[in-house]
């Protein structure tokens, strides 16, 4: 037979794999991985949130500590 497995040796369970997997999905998506399917957004968002945290000793009993946060969000294409 060859390097072919013989279907007698073939796992019961195993070869009823194929008939419960999804169907592919389709091409109207921009990006289908692994049968799922990655939406094409016609408008995203990007987000930075940048932060700096000082800390700083003036002495043994004496500490001082500062924090700055800043939200910034684009939305390229967004109408509002």
């Amino acid at each position: 037979m060859g390097d072919q497995i013989p279907l007698t040796q073939f796992d019961p369970v195993a070869q009823k794999g194929p008939e419960t997997d999804p169907e592919s999905v389709g091409t109207e998506c921009e990006f289908p991985i692994n049968n799922y399917a990655i939406p094409a957004f016609d408008n995203f968002r990007h987000t930075t949130i940048p932060s700096v945290k000082i800390d700083h000793s003036l002495s043994s009993a004496i500490k001082i500590s500062g924090y700055f946060s800043q939200t910034h969000t684009v939305y390229p294409t967004a109408s509002d």
